[in-house]
């Protein structure tokens, strides 16, 4: 794939995955992470959590299994940070009705749903219970070892 580009320290990746549905990827946690570790990718990008489900989030010794199936490999953790996602622990069900509809109890800095992505809602970022919210998601991925963090809509001013 060419030559190296270093980056400081380290190498610059010369390949990467970009996983968002590794639920998807194969038919358990198990095997998903045997995949992830015996693919020949220096960057890996995950979602912050395996699945929705029970057996949803990453644990440290996933994530170190990923990363120590290719020497120098990094993994990073998918965020989104400019909307709220109704999959996501943080998520309340009693924030939207059985439509999807906002309701009198969600919190102000939920905005409309984006329409290419039903259950994703745009959030007004500056408001601080968003960021508790979104720091608490960010300190738990560090806690699991992720090697750094993807945040998504950083463009969400522009709505």
């Amino acid at each position: 794939m060419g030559q190296s580009i270093a980056v400081g320290d380290a190498l610059a990746p010369q390949s990467f995955a970009y996983v968002l549905q590794a639920d998807k990827l194969a038919s358990s946690k198990a095997v998903a992470v045997q995949r992830l570790a015996h693919c020949d990718r220096d960057l890996i990008v995950l979602d912050c959590a395996y699945s929705a489900g029970a057996d949803g989030k990453w644990s440290s010794a996933d994530i170190r299994q990923i990363r120590d199936g290719k020497p120098g490999r990094k993994v990073m953790a998918y965020v989104s940070i400019g909307e709220a996602e109704n999959y996501r622990p943080y998520w309340q069900k009693s924030w939207t009705d059985k439509n999807g509809h906002l309701t009198s109890q969600a919190p102000q800095f939920l905005g409309p749903v984006n329409p290419d992505w039903p259950g994703n809602y745009r959030v007004k970022y500056w408001d601080l219970r968003w960021q508790v919210i979104i720091g608490e998601s960010i300190d738990a991925v560090v806690r699991r070892g992720f090697d750094g963090i993807y945040m998504d809509i950083v463009d969400g001013f522009e709505f």
